[in-house]
């Protein structure tokens, strides 16, 4: 999900109030059921590409520390920064492991969306 929201550019900017009126609070409110916030939407809101599996809560809802972390430092690694000292041979196989995965992800996410 932490790709998916990376490649989609999702956040909760859109989910808070912009300001304190009632009809601001009513907008989010209805947004954050819309979209699945708090629990499950009315409608899917994603669909896995591969899978044909849908989402029904927002993606970033489900995200995970761990899962933020493995995005930044890919990101980070695409810029040419490693996450610790040495080469690239010298780096953590398990967070390399990781990364792989979550490029791999990515790579097919962006396929997907150039359809």
């Amino acid at each position: 999900m932490a790709v998916l929201c990376s490649v989609e550019g999702l956040n909760c900017n859109e989910c808070y109030p912009r300001n304190d009126t009632a009809e601001e609070l009513a907008r989010v409110e209805r947004l954050m059921v819309t979209k699945g916030c708090k629990e499950r939407a009315p409608a899917p809101q994603y669909g896995d590409f591969e899978t044909g599996e849908n989402f029904y809560r927002c993606p970033v809802s489900s995200l995970t520390v761990e899962s933020l972390a493995i995005v930044e430092i890919m990101n980070m690694m695409e810029l040419g920064f490693l996450p610790t000292g040495g080469g690239i041979l010298e780096q953590p196989a398990h967070l390399m492991s990781r990364i792989r995965s979550a490029r791999n992800m990515k790579i097919s996410l962006l396929k997907h969306k150039e359809k």
